[in-house]
């Protein structure tokens, strides 16, 4: 499934069959690891919002 990049010049539309993900070190990281971090983060993310909204 192609993905579609909103730019400020446009779209990137990229098309794959696989995709690696690694980091500075040149460590590959899991699929899994990565939405672990991102559903974490967005999980605080909305926590601070309810909370700063009750005050």
């Amino acid at each position: 499934m192609p993905v579609k990049v909103a730019t400020s010049m446009g779209y990137v539309i990229l098309d794959f069959d696989a995709i690696e993900r690694f980091l500075d070190t040149g460590e590959q990281v899991a699929y899994e690891t990565v939405l672990k971090a991102c559903s974490e983060y967005w999980d605080e993310w909305e926590t601070r919002g309810s909370a700063s909204k009750q005050q």
